[in-house]
């Protein structure tokens, strides 16, 4: 696989064994408010329901 994307080994299982950044764990907490905040409406969300009501969730969810 590394002579196919014509990357070094040791760069893989650097990349591998890497923690996450705090990016990615930003994203992974909003990606979960997210998602709670859709579940708990029973699927009925629409796009001009999420701007309006997402932000107060989003915010509650990374206080807490």
């Amino acid at each position: 696989m590394c002579r196919v994307f014509r990357v070094n080994r040791s760069t893989y299982y650097k990349w591998l064994h890497r923690s996450p950044s705090v990016r990615e764990l930003e994203n992974s907490s909003v990606r979960t408010a997210i998602l709670v905040f859709y579940h708990s409406l029973l699927l009925t969300l629409t796009v001009f329901t999420i701007p309006s009501d997402l932000i107060h969730t989003i915010t509650v969810f990374l206080l807490v």
